[in-house]
């Protein structure tokens, strides 16, 4: 029996991942938190989120002429 190949998962990834479990944390748990404090939350996590969305690598993809999906891997920037 193979395994599946291990798929290594880019930092800015994993940021954006816990940054979003944080968000829906706090957004779950929205009725047992005072609304100021739910709303200095937001105001704080809001643009972090869309700055690790941002972040995120890209890939390309392409449908093929069967409708098939066919994907490059992401181009990470080596630089950063």
């Amino acid at each position: 029996m193979s395994r599946a190949p291990k798929i290594k998962i880019p930092p800015e990834a994993k940021r954006f991942v816990e940054c979003a479990r944080r968000y829906c944390a706090l957004v779950g748990e929205h009725e047992k938190t005072p609304i100021r404090e739910l709303l200095a939350a937001l105001h704080v996590l809001l643009p972090e989120l869309y700055a690790r969305g941002v972040a995120l690598p890209t890939s390309s993809r392409r449908t093929t002429s069967s409708g098939a999906i066919e994907a490059q891997p992401p181009k990470l920037d080596e630089g950063a």
